[in-house]
């Protein structure tokens, strides 16, 4: 599901004025405090560093993200079938994996040889580099037709959404005066999400639909952003409410529903499926942020690592497998790992 070359003239926009809201949060019970005992954490493990992080997964259950190598540098990796592979760099020292489809390409962002940043396509075991807006290029997602999005810096300006298509990168533009966009997701049908600021200086949850920008407002704050679509076109993500805590959001036709936290002060959604399934995390009662998922209208965390305290996750498959990171006890202490979680 869900992270150098001639500059793209932006692609006119229309901007819609933001939707009403439906804010009654879907507050957790004591039963939503209680793990999901279905789902079963698995450590994937680093590269030979210290941490690593997932997040992206496809139908297969090919789990991409990046890792600490024994070196200390940070590089993108698939794993599969209880295996982590390393997926090099563009030249650089640096690379992290942020999205798969179906069909095993991949998209993150690398460093060269010249240590500028750039977005790269992972297919059939070689790295392409797609090229940019004119300055650092970071992809974050990847559709099945092999359509990618993400930001890139523009001369000039600043970073700017994008739509990689057949070898074309597009400036998606922002919103009138804005200063900055990002495109966080891509669905099958192209829909993109992601957020844009305004002239204002505020951002907010964007949807690009067939050259149409949408402003998908907030949930009564001033700022808000959108992380995942799913093939319905149901979104997810997080805004400010009226108070100023940070609570995800799922926005369907045209309306908001405020999916609440575990008892704390905010919660961010990630991804969600074609089932409706949401994940994400959520800080709880006393304690750190927690990898959670929303199912049948209530946020449950999902199962820590044996002797591990918390964690986030941040894509979701149609089989309702769930990738992501979490913390993990190990002979070198306490340490963060990419996990998988299935039922």
């Amino acid at each position: 599901m869900r992270a150098m070359a001639i500059l793209v003239a932006p692609v006119a926009a229309v901007i819609i004025s933001a939707c009403a809201a439906d804010q009654a949060p879907t507050g957790p019970s004591d039963q939503a405090l209680v793990q999901v005992k279905t789902y079963t954490p698995t450590d994937l493990g680093t590269l030979g560093g210290r941490y690593s992080q997932a997040e992206g997964i496809n139908a297969r259950g090919q789990v991409v993200g990046f890792s600490a190598t024994a070196a200390g540098h940070n590089h993108a990796f698939l794993w599969e079938n209880g295996h982590m592979t390393d997926l090099g760099t563009l030249g650089g020292t640096e690379s992290a994996a942020h999205g798969i489809n179906a069909a095993g390409e991949i998209i993150g962002s690398s460093t060269n040889v010249g240590g500028g940043g750039r977005a790269f396509l992972w297919r059939n075991g070689v790295m392409h580099d797609l090229g940019s807006l004119g300055g650092a290029t970071q992809p974050l997602d990847i559709n099945p037709r092999g359509e990618i999005v993400g930001t890139s810096s523009v001369a000039g300006t600043g970073s700017h959404a994008f739509l990689w298509r057949r070898g074309v990168m597009t400036d998606l533009g922002t919103f009138s005066g804005g200063i900055a966009s990002v495109a966080f997701a891509i669905n099958p049908a192209g829909q993109i999400v992601g957020h844009s600021f305004l002239a204002s200086r505020v951002r907010h949850a964007a949807l690009w639909d067939r050259g149409v920008l949408k402003d998908l407002g907030t949930m009564g704050g001033r700022n808000s952003l959108a992380q995942g679509i799913n093939a319905k076109g149901d979104v997810v993500g997080w805004s400010e409410i009226t108070s100023g805590e940070l609570h995800a959001f799922l926005w369907r036709q045209g309306r908001f529903t405020d999916l609440g936290t575990l008892g704390g002060t905010h919660s961010v959604a990630t991804d969600i499926n074609a089932a409706g399934h949401i994940v994400g995390y959520s800080a709880g009662r006393g304690i750190g942020d927690q990898a959670v998922i929303w199912k049948d209208g209530l946020i449950t965390p999902l199962a820590n690592l044996p002797g591990g305290n918390g964690g986030a996750a941040f894509a979701i498959n149609e089989s309702g497998q769930i990738a992501g990171t979490a913390t993990a006890v190990t002979t070198r202490g306490l340490q963060t790992h990419a996990t998988l979680w299935t039922r």
